[in-house]
């Protein structure tokens, strides 16, 4: 399965949105929501840098689970495999 271009607008979209509000909130949930990808992709045997459509339903169940909600998720998973420039 391969990321779909309408799911990358979407992160996208909603990234800008999450990146606009209080830094140390974003930072908060960012730490917050580390493990659990770690813990999804893990469990999935993804790749370091391998995303896909079915990686993002994991991962914004295995957030909502967790009492985190979907924008954040989304958000963080366009900031590690798009945007983070700590490589």
């Amino acid at each position: 399965m391969a990321l779909s271009r309408q799911t990358v607008y979407d992160l996208e979209e909603v990234y800008d949105v999450v990146a606009e509000l209080d830094e140390e909130q974003v930072d908060k949930m960012f730490t917050k929501l580390q493990p659990i990808l770690r813990d999804v992709v893990g469990k999935n045997k993804y790749g370091k840098d391998e995303i896909d459509d079915r990686l993002v339903e994991l991962f914004v169940a295995a957030a909502k689970q967790a009492g985190v909600e979907e924008k954040w998720a989304k958000g963080y998973l366009f900031y590690v495999y798009f945007d983070d420039e700590e490589e």
